[in-house]
């Protein structure tokens, strides 16, 4: 709390709050949120001296701390009047209304706010509401923090056969490459074995419930791609199929990866004049089926252009069968037979990360590791990655041992969300209307006060893993989201700002260059949200920019 010294006293300032005065500096303990002052004036002043000493001091420090915490109508050291003109406009170009429009900018070290427009409202943030849950994560689970999977089992082996079941389990891996489940049956053969006689229990219980994604409404009219995957503690593959597609004037070919058993893609896409950039707009949601011989089939639906190239990720297979017709492709390969399948469930004795249970006999036959959390951290903002920002979240409270009572009962999603407001709670950051569903900001619900948001980048910016999270956010002019934009600015190479978007929000959070700071490594926090209809895309976009151009020209 800033501490404003006068020449009569001095006084703790609070925002929102009343201040604490004193007349002299006394390091004594003083009641917060209310006007104090301290008794032991010096005796040579009359009463009335000491009266007209305290009016003064309290006057003074009503308007000490004032400067320091402007009101909600305070615009201070606002852009000028060219600025507020041309962002008006820009408002007015894209039938943007000016109450759509809330943030704040304050310097990073002090924090000191400098300009704000509606900052307590909670606002839709969309992606910008990443930052949140990357600094909680890195705070909460340190930068070194791995995700794993492990196969086990406790079953015999006779020879070259495996008499029962494996358990693959997960415990919250970024990603979970094919690769390393190769590497996983690699060590069991290496073991001996050439028959599975059982099945593979696919254990996702380190996240609550386990099969979150099972039921949900699709959040918006394409569910099969990337941004919409719901994650699971055990993402093998993230549940994507890579499709390659190409056609001349008459054929599409489609080819598919990873390779799966008993799986295959056909086109039923027609053939259009479109250009080839925009591929998706005819777009269909793939219909699959499964015949009575078992083999799955997708099938590709609507137009795709003429001689055209493009490449995607879908996810449309069930996680089980896509585990399985992965699994059994894999260990074949490796001259392997099963004559098991793949099944939802708990690993034996319940070990949900690979360790043995008393009595469970439990051999571990591989362990795979994710990338640290400081190296995935970086698609959390960079690439906006929504499934990897949602099992970070996630793993705030799956990897908390000593669970109260009390929250045994949540599922892992509300654990994780009473973390990330302790978190807030212990920083001293007001967190009035923050509505978390998911951590990511994709959601129709999600709430954040700008200057929450604001307030979280200040302590970031304090925090002991800062280097961490500053790379993890897309650099000006240079990548993420934000590579083509303030291209003519101060801020190119040097900010680093987090974007977000939805079908009726565009913000910004993060850090810009502090033109009247003598430290060239001196910052402003910018929090920018629109939330509106129009706001989406390039109209919404052009009105922050002016702002941001606006904020590093004319900041004092």
């Amino acid at each position: 709390m800033p501490i404003r010294i006068l020449g009569t006293g001095f006084c703790v300032c609070y925002p929102g709050r009343l201040p604490i005065c004193r007349p002299r500096i006394d390091r004594a303990s003083t009641p917060r949120g209310s006007l104090h002052y301290d008794s032991s004036m010096p005796n040579f002043l009359s009463p009335s001296s000491k009266t007209t000493l305290l009016c003064s001091l309290i006057v003074a420090c009503v308007s000490g701390c004032a400067s320091l915490f402007p009101t909600e109508n305070t615009q201070r050291a606002a852009p000028s009047d060219a600025i507020a003109q041309s962002v008006k406009a820009a408002l007015a170009a894209g039938d943007i209304p000016e109450s759509a429009l809330g943030g704040v900018v304050i310097r990073a070290r002090s924090g000191e706010v400098l300009w704000s427009r509606q900052a307590q409202k909670p606002m839709q943030p969309a992606s910008t509401i990443k930052v949140l849950t990357s600094i909680v994560a890195l705070e909460t689970l340190t930068p070194a923090y791995r995700g794993s999977a492990t196969l086990v089992t406790n079953a015999p082996q006779r020879g070259d056969v495996l008499a029962g079941d494996l358990a693959l389990i997960g415990r919250g891996m970024d990603e979970f490459h094919v690769s390393q489940l190769q590497a996983m049956l690699r060590a069991l053969r290496a073991q001996g074995v050439a028959t599975i006689d059982g099945n593979v229990i696919l254990d996702r219980e380190f996240f609550q419930p386990p099969r979150a994604y099972e039921g949900v409404a699709p959040f918006d009219e394409s569910p099969e791609f990337r941004y919409n995957v719901i994650p699971d503690a055990l993402m093998l593959g993230s549940n994507l199929n890579q499709l390659a597609l190409a056609s001349d004037e008459n054929t599409l070919r489609v080819v598919f990866g990873p390779a799966m058993e008993g799986v295959e893609f056909v086109s039923e896409m027609t053939l259009g004049d479109k250009p080839c950039r925009d591929w998706e707009d005819d777009w269909k949601i793939p219909r699959v089926e499964k015949n009575a011989s078992g083999t799955i089939r997708v099938t590709l639906l609507g137009e795709f252009p003429k001689r055209c190239t493009a490449n995607t990720e879908i996810n449309v297979l069930s996680r089980t069968d896509y585990a399985e017709r992965i699994i059994r492709h894999e260990w074949r390969a490796l001259g392997g037979m099963w004559r098991g399948v793949a099944k939802e469930g708990i690993a034996p004795g319940g070990a949900k990360d690979g360790t043995a249970p008393a009595g469970a006999d439990l051999r571990i036959i591989s362990k795979q590791e994710s990338r640290t959390l400081a190296e995935f951290n970086r698609d959390i903002n960079k690439r906006s990655d929504n499934a990897i920002t949602r099992t970070a979240f996630l793993s705030l409270a799956a990897t908390k041992s000593n669970v109260e009572e009390s929250d045994k009962t949540l599922s892992t999603s509300a654990r994780a969300e009473r973390i990330v407001r302790a978190w807030l709670t212990a920083k001293n950051i007001d967190h009035a209307g923050l509505v978390i569903e998911n951590g990511s900001g994709l959601s129709r619900i999600e709430m954040i006060s700008p200057m929450t948001l604001a307030q979280t980048l200040h302590a970031a910016h304090a925090s002991k893993w800062a280097s961490e999270f500053m790379m993890s956010l897309p650099i000006v002019g240079v990548d993420g989201a934000m590579r083509n934009r303030l291209q003519d600015t101060a801020a190119k190479e040097i900010g680093r700002m987090k974007t977000g978007g939805l079908r009726n929000v565009t913000s910004v959070a993060g850090y810009l260059p502090d033109p009247k700071s003598g430290d060239a490594n001196d910052s402003l926090v910018v929090v920018l949200f629109l939330n509106h209809d129009n706001a989406r895309g390039a109209k919404g976009r052009a009105v922050l920019d002016e702002l941001m151009k606006g904020f590093m020209q004319r900041v004092q």
